[in-house]
């Protein structure tokens, strides 16, 4: 590829991620019942915590890719993992209460991103040990609802 081929598909690899991991969240979020304030606010939130999230992340990448294997915050696309387990377990949260627990987590998970904490980035060893456990959560839960 050329450099200008690579920084594009930098940018445009991070505007996917920014719909799916950032609005998309904020879109079921806002739609989840509860107080007006709290979801409006865990929304923006989120979109603005990935979007500031990614723009660090285009520009430090190419440094990161020669210096070190871990990122600086916690990724985005940790929202496909955290969110659904999440909505697994709600079962374990009285049905009043779990709209705060959801968008509390949102705000969590927000503010994670634009921390400046170090975050190893996964081997492909990692990535199927966290693949089998999603694998198994998943079963389990499909279990518990009877549909398996």
């Amino acid at each position: 590829r050329t450099e200008h081929e690579k920084v594009f598909g930098i940018q445009i690899d991070s505007l996917c991620d920014l719909v799916c991991f950032g609005v998309f969240p904020a879109v079921i979020g806002y739609h989840y019942n509860s107080v007006y304030p709290l979801r409006l606010i865990a929304s923006i939130m989120i979109v603005l915590g990935a979007v500031i999230r990614l723009g660090y992340f285009n520009v430090m990448e190419e440094e990161r890719q020669r210096n070190t294997k871990e990122y600086k915050g916690l990724p985005v696309t940790t929202v496909a993992m955290i969110l659904p387990l999440l909505f697994m377990g709600q079962h374990n949260i009285p049905k009043n209460i779990f709209p705060f627990v959801f968008h509390s987590f949102m705000i969590l998970i927000s503010i994670l991103f634009v921390l400046k904490i170090n975050v190893k980035k996964l081997s492909m060893k990692g990535v199927l040990i966290l693949f089998t456990i999603g694998a198994i959560i998943l079963l389990g839960y499909l279990k518990m609802q009877h549909i398996i």
